[in-house]
């Protein structure tokens, strides 16, 4: 079901409807359940551009005032939400439409004001490493900084936001925080960042369930699959034209989902376990069974 849902980008809702939340005993059994990114992310791109261009051609000089308003409605959402039903705020598009908007808020700000941020680099130094350590910081000590002031969901999603928005808005060839970050390292991982987060959870997920507990083994097999999944398949795709492209991704998701109906109108066939792994067993029984 899930992989099924993750296909046609919509495990955002379909894992909120079901009840589920990220970090609780229910999420092991769901390798894929990190792709409710991927759905906000894609529904962001179907939607988004069909809202800017509608507004370009209603109102260009209204068109940063129309954004700046939509994602502060999202925002509010956002915070309503995360008072109310976190799983609401943690999964739905709508209140995580605020957090992809301002990255092409900032575009157009800089767009406008590209001379201005240009000529001081003395400022865009200061407010990108401030920008940068705000990341950080939420990032390192959000879990004591949760006990200290009852840091919640909606804080640290603003505060990291916030963050990435100033080195962003501020960047510059010739300030410090961009000759840091170009370091050949540092782009080795955001280049294979996407595959990371691909292949992260289902590798967490399945570790535990062979009961791999050596961290170095499993952070060095994460970053030797992404690299090769990286160097596999992100190039050799980037490199297809539309056509080609669109006729992969097609066959693939049709695979994908053709093989888990298949499964789920089987019932997961379950003639491949012993009978008695279904059967319901009091407390005592079961002891004596384990």
């Amino acid at each position: 079901n899930s992989s099924i849902s993750s296909a046609l980008f919509l495990s955002d809702y379909v894992y909120y409807f079901a009840g589920q939340e990220y970090n609780n005993a229910l999420s092991l059994s769901k390798p894929f359940l990190h792709t409710w990114t991927l759905s906000v992310e894609i529904q962001f791109y179907l939607i988004f551009p069909l809202v800017f261009i509608f507004l370009y051609k209603f109102n260009k000089k209204l068109l940063i005032l129309i954004l700046t308003l939509l994602s502060l409605l999202s925002l509010l959402f956002f915070y309503i939400y995360s008072q109310d039903n976190k799983s609401l705020a943690f999964f739905s598009f709508q209140s995580r439409f605020w957090q992809f908007s301002v990255g092409s808020l900032l575009y157009l700000f800089r767009l406008k004001y590209e001379r201005g941020f240009q000529k001081n680099n003395n400022l865009n130094n200061l407010f990108s490493l401030f920008g940068f350590l705000i990341v950080i910081i939420t990032t390192i000590f959000n879990n004591h900084l949760n006990l200290l002031y009852s840091f919640d969901l909606f804080s640290h999603s603003v505060l990291i936001v916030i963050g990435s928005a100033f080195v962003i808005f501020n960047y510059d060839n010739k300030i410090i925080l961009t000759k840091f970050l170009s370091n050949k390292l540092l782009v080795f991982i955001g280049l294979i960042s996407y595959s990371i987060y691909i292949w992260h959870y289902p590798i967490l997920i399945f570790s535990k369930l062979f009961y791999i507990k050596n961290i170095y083994f499993i952070l060095i097999f994460i970053i030797l699959i992404s690299t090769i999944s990286y160097l596999t398949l992100e190039l050799p795709a980037k490199k297809m034209n539309n056509r080609k492209l669109l006729l992969v991704l097609a066959l693939f998701f049709s695979i994908i989902i053709f093989a888990n109906s298949t499964f789920i109108k089987n019932d997961g066939y379950k003639n491949r376990y012993p009978e008695i792994m279904f059967k319901n067993f009091d407390e005592k029984t079961y002891d004596l069974l384990k």
